[in-house]
């Protein structure tokens, strides 16, 4: 049966979509809401979400149809950037996504995308992987592969790359394992810019690795805490980074 379902979320520039669904398993959307690419972590200081334009705050309008199977799915999206606020200069791209899910716990994909802002190019592929060893011990990872070719400079090629191990001891606790680099161009063009310093992305090159927790005290609330380890070529020593955070959802 055919139906419709409009989300709303209470941001300051509130996403919203538009969904329908002419079937069980296909889906037709569109409104103000992150493009269906990659991994959805709920992380958002990690380089395969931050770096490449897929952390929160960064929804953009979208037309976006998916299909959902038992062990196959996969989704093609149009953005139109963020014709509501031209200052924000946002990309206009096209994406394609495609899972394949085997032994009820294990899954690879596929991502591309492309798109042009002002006479700007880049073009991301991003395979990834999960695993489920046991039913408490699971694997995931994911490598971004970058090109960007500015209108007048040198073309850069970046490499991101994210891997999580999960282990869950008793119900509600899990501990995790994870590690994340970057390499803003493998082919040394790149000419180091400002970067965000809170999240250690200081030179073309990051490397860290570190601990995790979440916390389930009860339902529809966690706890996180993580401390990562950063490596760069161009810090005198390694440097410390941590964050403890909590969330409520209904």
């Amino acid at each position: 049966m055919d139906y419709w379902l409009l989300a709303v979320y209470p941001l300051v520039t509130p996403p919203a979509i538009l969904i329908y669904r002419p079937t069980q398993t296909t889906a037709i959307q569109a409104g103000k809401f992150l493009l269906d690419y990659s991994i959805y972590f709920q992380d958002h200081t990690i380089a395969t979400r931050q770096e490449i334009g897929f952390d929160e705050g960064n929804e953009i309008y979208n037309l976006e149809y998916s299909y959902q199977a038992e062990n196959w799915s996969r989704s093609i999206s149009t953005n139109f950037g963020r014709p509501d606020d031209a200052s924000l200069l946002a990309e206009k791209a096209i994406s394609a996504k495609s899972g394949l899910s085997f032994y009820d716990h294990d899954k690879v994909n596929m991502s591309l995308y492309a798109k042009t802002q002002n006479g700007n190019h880049r073009q991301l592929t991003t395979p990834y992987i999960l695993l489920g060893f046991t039913p408490s011990i699971y694997f995931v990872g994911e490598m971004d592969f970058q090109f960007f070719q500015p209108t007048k400079e040198k073309a850069t090629q970046k490499i991101f790359d994210y891997a999580k191990l999960d282990y869950e001891p008793i119900q509600g606790l899990r501990l995790y394992w994870r590690t994340q680099s970057l390499i803003n161009d493998f082919k040394r063009n790149y000419q180091p810019l400002p970067q965000d310093l809170k999240y250690g992305m200081i030179t073309n090159r990051l490397y860290g690795l570190g601990p995790g927790i979440y916390w389930y005290p009860r339902p529809h609330f966690y706890i996180q805490l993580e401390i990562q380890q950063q490596f760069s070529a161009e810090l005198p020593s390694s440097q410390t980074s941590g964050f403890l955070t909590g969330n409520i959802y209904l």
